[in-house]
């Protein structure tokens, strides 16, 4: 609600977030009790918890390798409105990123990777290496694309 921008509705912000916050609680609950996430080894509930490993490994790795490589210098908030700032490095590394860790080292009831198939002692190792290979990806493409960062930095706290 406060996201969203609705403003008038009676409520301070704390009553609007708690509101939110049990809405989402009540409605996550019964989402659960229909689609029966029963929380056993390799029950529903495990494999969601999985899928959102999946992207949140490379998402991760985008988010502080850029940290890291701006040591936490954002400038000003601009550069977050900045329409004709693009920054594909980052989605082009977590898609890499993700694609290639689910297709080789996934291993879960719907989709087991390559490396797992071959040796299934290995377990599922998605997050790590798509953390892993998305920060050297980004990294890398920032290497590429550096000019445009620093021009867009020194232009943000101009």
């Amino acid at each position: 609600m406060v996201a969203i921008g609705i403003r008038e509705m009676g409520m301070t912000l704390r009553q609007r977030r708690a509101a939110l916050a049990v809405a989402a609680g009540v409605v996550g609950y019964i989402i659960g009790v229909v689609g029966q996430a029963n929380v056993g080894p390799g029950s529903k509930y495990e494999f969601f918890l999985l899928l959102i490993s999946y992207w949140i490994g490379p998402w991760l790795a985008v988010v502080l390798t850029d940290y890291l490589l701006r040591k936490g210098d954002y400038g000003d908030e601009s550069l977050f409105f900045n329409t004709r700032y693009n920054r594909w490095q980052g989605v082009v590394a977590m898609a890499i990123g993700l694609v290639v860790s689910v297709w080789l080292f996934s291993n879960n009831l719907v989709y087991t990777g390559l490396v797992p198939t071959a040796n299934p002692g290995i377990g599922d190792l998605t997050f790590v290496v798509g953390f892993v290979l998305t920060a050297v990806l980004y990294y890398a493409f920032s290497m590429v694309g550096g000019r445009e960062r620093s021009t867009v930095g020194a232009g943000a706290r101009a």
